[in-house]
């Protein structure tokens, strides 16, 4: 998956996902972490050359996938 995700908006399709009000989340913001890094993306080129080519979905679809998969 290669679209920018926030925590904040996985943890919104995760509710979503599971039938609860995203709007019920409460976030909190630490700034003390000065190490962190501000926008992660991953490269997959070594996972294709593995694997092959694959499907993109999209991140909710995704998460969707792996909570279908746990519960």
């Amino acid at each position: 998956n290669v679209e920018l995700t926030s925590m904040k908006q996985a943890a919104r399709i995760i509710y979503s996902i599971l039938g609860r009000d995203p709007g019920e989340l409460k976030f909190q913001t630490s700034k003390d972490y000065v190490h962190d890094v501000k926008v992660r993306v991953p490269s997959v080129d070594k996972l294709q050359r593995l694997l092959g080519p694959f499907e993109f979905v999209s991140t909710e679809t995704s998460i969707r996938r792996c909570i279908q998969n746990i519960l």
